[in-house]
């Protein structure tokens, strides 16, 4: 799914080496592989592929690309096995024909500007998360801020990248 995932913004730590999934736990049976030097997967049962650990603040940056018709996502702050993207996660979808929350949206949390079309080319995503502040920019245009204002924003959890439906890198 991701061709360089992830730097968190005091240590430079690289979630992706490149080469394996050390460092990743799949919570499906998604057929994530390495192909490449990429992260991908395309079939199976819809889920994430997870970090090992949690992360809280920090910087995210990544380079996706979704197959025509695709749904997919980047979980933050994530349970392992997320079931409520209002609670348990924040879901920032990469999905142009989501209807609710389309493309650069935290699904049930905030729809993004719509209008976003990433199907078939590279994009990069980066990601500041930083206590209950969330800014995206996509391919360096700001696209969403958010500022969780329930009464329990998340602190930290897994990152996970998503496999719903279609091709995924």
């Amino acid at each position: 799914l991701f061709r360089s995932v992830a730097r968190c913004r005091k240590q430079g730590f690289q979630l992706f080496d490149g080469h394996t999934l050390f460092g990743w736990t799949a919570n499906s049976d998604a057929n994530w592989e390495v192909r490449d030097g990429v992260i991908l997967a395309d079939s199976g049962t819809p889920g994430q592929l997870v970090t090992s650990v949690p992360f809280a603040d920090c910087e995210l940056l990544c380079d996706f690309r979704l197959a025509k018709g695709g749904n997919s996502g980047v979980f933050l702050r994530s349970a392992i096995n997320p079931k409520d993207p209002g609670r348990d996660c924040y879901e920032l979808n990469i999905c142009d024909s989501h209807p609710a929350f389309p493309t650069a949206s935290l699904v049930a949390r905030k729809k993004g500007p719509g209008g976003i079309s990433v199907e078939g080319e590279w994009h990069t995503f980066r990601v500041q998360l930083l206590g209950p502040k969330i800014d995206v920019d996509l391919d360096g245009q700001r696209v969403l801020s958010f500022q969780d204002r329930s009464a329990r924003p998340l602190a930290s959890g897994r990152i996970g990248l998503q496999m719903n439906a279609g091709r995924v890198e």
